[in-house]
């Protein structure tokens, strides 16, 4: 995994950042990919490098798929649940569009704790100069025009489904389904190969 300072993942994230034209607002970078790569521990060691605010994608879970019977998710296409799993309207309404301009941000996230649907206590972020968006779906299309720099994370698959068994708890019905979401994304809506950049969790 990455250790900290001297990641290659971090590097090369870095570089491509120094890389980008001067600009006189915050730069948005989107760390995407599938569930259980990484991308959270990614964002707080770029956070280590360099000052930024990071806007977790999991904040913005939608809560309709948690109102839904097993029969009802099963019913829906995989476009659907690419869909319904985040709700970028609200991401992009009560986070990054004020980030942009440079206001600092107040959102209720979902709660995980409860994993209901409801929303947990208000949270405050602060502007600053980078602003890390990561999670599944970040550089969907309709968030393009704030991204500066759409990363693309992945890890090998066999690491990766360790991490979701160890996820999946009482769960493994909600893993498929979004599974089949992610799926249908990185597939048809946003494939690797149209990332500005792809790193690895894992080197060596």
């Amino acid at each position: 995994s990455w250790t900290g300072r001297g990641s290659p993942a971090v590097a090369a994230i870095l570089a491509a950042l120094d890389d980008l034209p001067p600009s006189d607002r915050p730069v948005f970078v989107a760390l995407d990919g599938r569930s259980g790569v990484g991308k959270s521990t990614l964002a707080t060691s770029l956070g280590l490098r360099r000052p930024a605010t990071v806007v977790a994608g999991d904040d913005f879970y939608s809560a309709r798929p948690m109102t839904l019977s097993h029969s009802q998710r099963a019913r829906m296409s995989d476009a659907e649940v690419a869909e319904a799993v985040i709700d970028w309207r609200r991401l992009r309404r009560l986070a990054l569009e004020p980030l942009r301009r440079r206001e600092p941000v107040q959102f209720e996230p979902y709660d995980w704790t409860a994993d209901d649907g409801r929303l947990a206590r208000r949270r405050e972020l602060p502007s600053r100069d980078l602003v890390v968006v990561e999670g599944v779906y970040s550089s969907r299309p309709q968030l393009a025009d704030l991204i500066d720099l759409a990363v693309y994370v992945e890890v090998a698959e066999d690491a990766r489904s360790q991490r979701l068994q160890a996820r999946a708890g009482d769960e493994p019905g909600l893993v498929s389904f979004t599974e089949r979401g992610e799926h249908y994304y990185f597939e048809y809506i946003r494939p690797p190969e149209t990332f500005d950049l792809r790193v690895h969790s894992l080197s060596g």
